[in-house]
């Protein structure tokens, strides 16, 4: 099921950031630019990995680890499609 609503959804988000919007899923914003939360930003050619750490989002940039949001995976809306915008993001620019 997941798979299906990712696969559905993740088109518009590509057009959306393409068009320069800036889609939130929840606390976490992603735009062309970067991924942002809580007062912080990581461009994608920064972004170096995300991973999943103790229930929340981590990212790794310049080769140390740090959380843009307290808020549980669980919480993040749609997270599989933001999870797999976030790969198609840090692809293209990687």
């Amino acid at each position: 099921m997941q798979e299906h609503v990712t696969t559905a959804q993740l088109p518009c988000c590509t057009v959306a950031l393409e068009r320069g919007e800036t889609l939130a899923f929840g606390d976490i914003a992603v735009s062309r630019d970067g991924i942002a939360g809580k007062g912080d930003s990581v461009a994608w050619s920064q972004l170096q990995e995300i991973r999943v750490k103790d229930g929340c989002l981590s990212l790794r940039v310049a080769s140390k680890w740090r959380a843009l949001t307290t808020t549980a995976v669980a919480c993040i809306p749609n997270y599989f499609a933001f999870l797999a915008l976030t790969e198609r993001m840090q692809a293209a620019t990687g």
